[in-house]
Protein backbone atom coordinates (compact mmCIF):
# COMPACT_ATOMS: atom_id res chain seq x y z
CA UNK A 1 0.00 0.00 0.00
CA UNK A 2 2.62 2.57 0.98
CA UNK A 3 4.62 1.97 -2.55
CA UNK A 4 1.41 2.15 -4.36
CA UNK A 5 1.14 6.01 -2.47
CA UNK A 6 4.64 6.23 -3.44
CA UNK A 7 4.50 5.88 -6.95
CA UNK A 8 1.32 8.00 -6.83
CA UNK A 9 3.03 10.91 -5.17
CA UNK A 10 6.20 10.57 -7.73
CA UNK A 11 3.71 10.56 -10.51
CA UNK A 12 2.02 13.25 -9.49
CA UNK A 13 5.17 14.94 -9.39
CA UNK A 14 6.52 14.10 -12.44
CA UNK A 15 3.31 15.64 -14.33
CA UNK A 16 3.24 18.82 -12.59
CA UNK A 17 6.83 19.26 -13.59
CA UNK A 18 5.79 19.24 -17.35
CA UNK A 19 3.27 21.68 -17.16
CA UNK A 20 3.74 25.43 -16.98
CA UNK A 21 2.95 27.49 -13.84
CA UNK A 22 -0.47 29.10 -13.48
CA UNK A 23 1.44 32.25 -13.82
CA UNK A 24 3.12 31.39 -16.90
CA UNK A 25 0.26 30.69 -18.36
CA UNK A 26 -1.83 33.01 -18.66
CA UNK A 27 -4.14 32.64 -15.93
CA UNK A 28 -5.49 35.48 -13.88
CA UNK A 29 -3.14 36.06 -11.76
CA UNK A 30 -0.48 36.51 -14.89
CA UNK A 31 1.51 39.48 -14.36
CA UNK A 32 2.49 39.50 -18.04
CA UNK A 33 1.12 37.78 -21.29
CA UNK A 34 3.33 34.72 -22.94
CA UNK A 35 2.37 33.42 -26.47
CA UNK A 36 3.08 30.17 -26.68
CA UNK A 37 1.85 30.39 -30.42
CA UNK A 38 5.23 31.64 -31.59
CA UNK A 39 7.52 28.89 -32.05
CA UNK A 40 10.67 29.26 -29.98
CA UNK A 41 14.18 29.54 -31.95
CA UNK A 42 15.96 26.25 -32.98
CA UNK A 43 19.78 26.34 -32.57
CA UNK A 44 21.94 26.36 -35.41
CA UNK A 45 22.25 23.32 -36.66
CA UNK A 46 26.53 23.66 -37.07
CA UNK A 47 27.73 20.17 -38.13
CA UNK A 48 31.16 18.83 -38.54
CA UNK A 49 31.78 19.93 -41.65
CA UNK A 50 33.29 22.64 -43.39
CA UNK A 51 30.31 24.27 -45.16
CA UNK A 52 28.76 24.21 -42.23
CA UNK A 53 31.40 25.65 -39.91
CA UNK A 54 32.08 28.27 -42.73
CA UNK A 55 28.24 29.24 -43.15
CA UNK A 56 27.21 29.16 -39.47
CA UNK A 57 30.74 30.68 -37.96
CA UNK A 58 33.18 31.64 -40.45
CA UNK A 59 30.55 33.45 -42.23
CA UNK A 60 28.88 35.06 -39.35
CA UNK A 61 31.82 35.86 -36.92
CA UNK A 62 34.68 36.14 -38.91
CA UNK A 63 33.86 37.26 -42.58
CA UNK A 64 34.13 41.05 -41.19
CA UNK A 65 38.08 41.10 -41.81
CA UNK A 66 39.08 37.96 -42.77
CA UNK A 67 37.93 38.91 -46.55
CA UNK A 68 40.05 40.17 -49.19
CA UNK A 69 39.77 43.78 -48.01
CA UNK A 70 39.77 42.95 -44.00
CA UNK A 71 42.46 43.29 -41.65
CA UNK A 72 42.47 39.67 -41.66
CA UNK A 73 42.59 39.49 -45.41
CA UNK A 74 46.45 37.64 -44.54
CA UNK A 75 44.68 34.77 -42.87
CA UNK A 76 41.81 33.62 -45.76
CA UNK A 77 38.91 31.18 -43.96
CA UNK A 78 38.50 29.06 -47.59
CA UNK A 79 38.55 25.60 -47.02
CA UNK A 80 41.95 25.39 -49.12
CA UNK A 81 43.87 27.90 -47.33
CA UNK A 82 42.98 26.71 -43.84
CA UNK A 83 44.16 23.21 -45.04
CA UNK A 84 47.60 24.44 -46.86
CA UNK A 85 48.76 27.51 -44.35
CA UNK A 86 52.06 27.93 -43.67
CA UNK A 87 50.49 28.53 -40.12
CA UNK A 88 49.17 25.11 -39.70
CA UNK A 89 45.66 26.87 -39.18
CA UNK A 90 44.54 23.12 -39.66
CA UNK A 91 46.44 19.82 -38.92
CA UNK A 92 44.09 17.10 -39.75
CA UNK A 93 43.16 14.87 -37.04
CA UNK A 94 44.90 17.03 -34.71
CA UNK A 95 42.65 19.62 -33.97
CA UNK A 96 45.01 20.65 -30.19
CA UNK A 97 48.26 21.92 -32.32
CA UNK A 98 45.95 23.58 -35.14
CA UNK A 99 46.59 27.24 -35.41
CA UNK A 100 42.78 27.93 -36.24
CA UNK A 101 41.76 26.33 -32.62
CA UNK A 102 45.03 27.67 -30.63
CA UNK A 103 43.70 30.88 -31.66
CA UNK A 104 39.83 30.58 -30.91
CA UNK A 105 40.95 29.59 -27.45
CA UNK A 106 43.37 32.28 -26.72
CA UNK A 107 42.25 34.85 -23.97
CA UNK A 108 45.40 37.56 -24.75
CA UNK A 109 45.54 39.98 -27.11
CA UNK A 110 46.46 37.02 -30.07
CA UNK A 111 43.15 35.57 -29.68
CA UNK A 112 40.63 35.18 -32.58
CA UNK A 113 38.22 36.53 -32.92
CA UNK A 114 39.38 40.47 -30.91
CA UNK A 115 37.85 41.03 -27.93
CA UNK A 116 39.83 44.34 -27.84
CA UNK A 117 38.23 45.07 -31.09
CA UNK A 118 34.47 44.35 -29.58
CA UNK A 119 34.03 41.20 -31.37
CA UNK A 120 32.12 38.59 -29.23
CA UNK A 121 33.95 35.12 -28.70
CA UNK A 122 33.46 31.80 -30.38
CA UNK A 123 30.70 29.85 -28.48
CA UNK A 124 32.09 26.56 -27.05
CA UNK A 125 29.80 24.56 -29.30
CA UNK A 126 31.13 26.11 -32.41
CA UNK A 127 34.78 25.91 -30.78
CA UNK A 128 33.78 21.99 -30.45
CA UNK A 129 32.37 21.37 -33.31
CA UNK A 130 35.48 22.81 -35.14
CA UNK A 131 37.41 20.56 -33.13
CA UNK A 132 35.69 17.57 -34.36
CA UNK A 133 35.93 18.70 -38.12
CA UNK A 134 39.56 18.68 -37.90
CA UNK A 135 39.61 15.52 -35.54
CA UNK A 136 37.68 13.82 -37.93
CA UNK A 137 40.86 14.71 -40.89
CA UNK A 138 38.86 17.95 -42.22
CA UNK A 139 38.20 16.46 -45.24
CA UNK A 140 34.43 17.43 -45.90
Amino acid sequence: MIGFFCALLVSAVLLGCNRPAESDRGGENSKSEVDYSVPRPEPLPIEPTFESIDRYVFQRSCVDCHNPSGSGKRVPLDKESLLDSPLELVIPFNSEESGLIISLIREDSKGMPPLSDGYAPLTAEQINVIRWWIDRGAKD
